[in-house]
């Protein structure tokens, strides 16, 4: 498959859908710093504005 699209949806580790979806320790634990060094917004941002253009399930 290397090379076709997918159109899956795929979200980042640092947005709330991600993150709801993980225990919340365990997020804390391996992403909780980055989250804190990382333009949080900016990232959703462009996140969104990929699954927008992209996802098609």
């Amino acid at each position: 498959l290397a090379g076709v699209e997918l159109g899956l949806a795929v979200y980042h580790a640092v947005e709330p859908e991600f993150k709801e979806a993980v225990d919340a320790d365990v997020y804390e634990e391996q992403v909780g710093m980055m989250e804190m060094v990382l333009e949080v917004d900016e990232i959703i941002e462009e996140m969104t504005s990929i699954r927008e253009q992209f996802c098609k399930y």
